[in-house]
């Protein structure tokens, strides 16, 4: 019974990687974005803190 489950699991992530690799422009995109919010919630921290 496990080992079914895992196999279910791999078959899932499986297709995760081959839908992500399709759209890897729009993932550039979200890392980008997500950098850049990143970033700025660093400034953020920094000026509370001094």
């Amino acid at each position: 019974m496990d080992h079914e489950h895992d196999q279910n699991l791999n078959i899932r992530v499986h297709l995760r990687v081959r839908v992500s690799g399709s759209s890897q422009e729009h993932v550039r995109g979200q890392e980008e974005r997500l950098r850049q919010s990143a970033a700025a919630a660093a400034a953020v921290a920094v000026n509370t803190l001094i």
